[in-house]
């Protein structure tokens, strides 16, 4: 049995839940021979409709304030994951919308670290999360995105050094752990308007699937993730 956890975009729970259904079909079209079970984890931020988020709408309209709450909105989701991952203890997370951008965050150590630490985390959790962390064993970002207004490429170079910034990789005591265990796939289409996503993923060197990519290809690769 596969274990999948989903991170849901920023969307009512109608679409939220159908989307949900559309991934397993294309997991499990991906891996027949596995049973897969999924569980959803939601943003931790909730619009006055009740449609949950990874990222709160900024109610600051100056751009380093701006740039603050959306990193204050990144780690709080960050450590919002992690807690969920110690209860499901998945073998792949896929995030789409927010979740994907949240997903990308996930696969940096150095990125966790600075989350664990301004989060506020008890070390029974730690003890918990340490353990449920090192069985994901692939991550899934689909067509990420921050707010509705945001082009993702040059806000998270601002809200996410930890992953682009070659100084604060070199402070890191592993500055070679610059991504984690679990590889990282892109997942975007060719039509897709934020073309910094894409762009996102050339620089932070995450293998990207752009619709044209074989069945046969992805299959062969999370074959090789599970093994």
């Amino acid at each position: 049995m596969v274990k999948v956890l989903l991170l849901p975009d920023y969307v009512a729970t109608g679409p939220r839940l159908s989307e949900g259904a559309a991934i397993w079909r294309e997991l499990q079209m991906l891996m027949p021979q596995h049973e897969l079970r999924t569980c959803m984890c939601v943003g931790p931020f909730v619009d006055d409709d009740g449609h949950a988020a990874f990222f709160d709408k900024s109610k600051k309209y100056v751009q380093k304030q701006t740039t603050l709450d959306t990193k204050r909105d990144l780690l709080t989701s960050v450590a919002a994951v992690l807690r969920s991952i110690a209860i499901h203890h998945p073998d792949i997370v896929v995030g789409s919308g927010q979740g994907g951008a949240v997903a990308i965050a996930l696969a940096s150590p150095l990125l966790l670290e600075v989350c664990l630490a301004a989060r506020n985390f008890k070390l029974p959790e730690l003890r918990a999360i340490a353990p449920a962390w090192s069985k994901v064993k692939q991550i899934v970002a689909i067509q990420p995105r921050l707010a509705r207004k945001d082009r993702i490429g040059p806000m998270f170079r601002l809200i996410a050094p930890e992953l682009l910034d070659e100084e604060l990789q070199k402070s890191s005591p592993r500055p070679e752990g610059r991504w984690g265990h679990a590889p990282v796939l892109g997942v975007i289409p060719r039509n897709y308007l934020d073309t910094s996503a894409e762009d996102l993923f050339t620089e932070l060197d995450i293998s990207a699937r752009i619709a044209t990519c074989s069945v046969n290809r992805l299959r062969a690769r999370f074959c090789r993730s599970l093994a």
